[in-house]
């Protein structure tokens, strides 16, 4: 069964939240847990020809260990159009239900190495390296929004919190006040976390829009540095964190020598 919150997910810009009682917008998130849902879901991410924001969240910031706890996309502006699957969750609750990691990849993982389905991220390198961690090839990443905000804003901070608050006049919750006391994200009550992730991916789909007219207001050499070189750098960085790279230990083990006995001549 999908649990929601009935919430109105529609503002556009910072002024227009101004005006309002509470600046934070409501949102609506369908938890994907059973497999008409999955299959719901998989169908719409087939049929759409429209980007699609996408969110890993994990119980270690560490891409390395880090264990998959749930996914979260952003299919347009909809009530019916944010979604998340919880996969690792500590489960408290006996209502709580969620899929297998394998069941859900073996719907998504088409979706997610399509390089023609359009996908959207903030800091895609650490959810490429996730997928990467289960076999997956994440494909079809045609914009991040925390590169393009480096290249836009570059004297700002580029978290999702700091460009929502400077573009809409809103923080959405944060991970320390949605993890709370607990030990990491997969203890997260599934209801709240598919509130936190909510908010990344649906203001991912939003700031995207806008930083494309903003690009389109740019020089040209802006854009081409942005498609031509940060965004094909970011899968190239991503596989090196990954495999690690190769030293050449006997060169350093002798620059190390070299250096000690300079060092002790300067002595």
């Amino acid at each position: 069964v999908a649990k929601e919150e009935e919430k109105d997910p529609k503002f556009s810009s910072k002024s227009e939240l101004e005006n309002s009682e509470n600046k934070v917008p409501k949102i609506k998130v369908t938890v994907v847990n059973d497999f008409e849902l999955l299959d719901k879901l998989t169908q719409r991410l087939e049929k759409t020809n429209e980007i699609v924001s996408l969110d890993t969240e994990t119980n270690s910031l560490n891409p390395i260990d880090a264990e998959l706890v749930g996914i979260g996309l952003c299919l347009g502006e909809e009530t019916d159009d944010l979604f998340y699957i919880p996969l690792g969750h500590q489960i408290k609750k006996e209502t709580s239900n969620q899929l297998s990691i394998e069941d859900v990849f073996s719907k998504l993982s088409t979706w997610i190495e399509d390089p023609k389905k359009e996908k959207a991220l903030q800091n895609s390198k650490f959810d490429r390296q996730i997928f990467f961690n289960h076999g997956l090839d994440l494909k079809g990443v045609t914009f991040d929004t925390l590169l393009a905000d480096y290249l836009l804003n570059n004297q700002e901070k580029h978290g999702l919190s700091e460009i929502s608050f400077r573009l809409f006049g809103f923080k959405p919750p944060s991970f320390k006040e949605t993890v709370g006391k607990n030990k990491d994200f997969s203890f997260v009550d599934i209801e709240e976390a598919s509130i936190y992730c909510g908010y990344d991916v649906f203001l991912t789909f939003k700031i995207v829009k806008i930083f494309k007219e903003s690009f389109s207001k740019e020089k040209d050499e802006l854009i081409k540095l942005f498609e031509e070189i940060e965004l094909p750098l970011e899968p190239v960085l991503s596989q090196m964190e990954m495999n690690g790279i190769t030293i050449d230990i006997p060169y350093l083990d002798k620059l190390s020598k070299e250096l000690k006995s300079t060092l002790e001549d300067i002595e």
